[in-house]
């Protein structure tokens, strides 16, 4: 599996690994520390963190370092929790319950799981619904205990998030 970037950089598997993700996914519960934010860059946001007015070392206007910040997604069953921060550009001039982050804590009837054995990946995939939007928010997990989830929104720009993934244990 190649990740895109500056320089491509191979993700490897082992089997061990292969077990922890399919254990993962059997358990359904899983919790997502979020360490970089990745927002599709626009020409507002980069003058804006470029300038420095939103950096942090080790950031830059296409990948923004929140490791630390408690940022995160759990998914216990068919419920999500998870509050996660929103660097872009809104579509609509909405109040976002004022609110500069995304925030959720419901149940989610359309859980769909796909796990690829070849390229030892999972994706999970539902539709969320927020004080004021939607969202369609995609989990891609590797069997290193790593993970991207991506967002999208018809009134925002898309983000994606990386961070770690491990087991959810309930009250944590």
């Amino acid at each position: 599996m190649l990740l895109g970037g500056c320089q491509a950089t191979e993700i490897t598997f082992h089997e061990g690994d292969e077990r922890e993700l399919a254990h993962l996914l059997n358990k359904k519960a899983l919790k997502f520390e979020a360490t970089r934010v990745e927002p599709l860059a626009r020409q507002t946001l980069v003058a804006t963190t470029d300038g420095g007015n939103l950096q942090r070392y080790g950031s830059y206007s296409g990948l923004v370092d929140v490791n630390g910040y408690g940022f995160y997604l759990t998914l216990e069953g068919d419920h999500v929790k998870a509050i996660l921060p929103y660097y872009s550009q809104k579509e609509r001039f909405e109040n976002y319950a004022g609110r500069d982050w995304i925030e959720l804590d419901m149940p989610i009837s359309d859980l769909r799981y796909y796990h690829n054995r070849s390229r030892r990946i999972a994706d999970i995939l539902f539709e969320a619904q927020d004080l004021t939007e939607p969202f369609t928010i995609r989990i891609r997990l590797f069997g290193n205990r790593k993970g991207i989830i991506t967002v999208y929104s018809p009134h925002r720009d898309r983000i994606s998030y990386y961070g770690k993934v491990r087991e959810h244990v309930v009250g944590r």
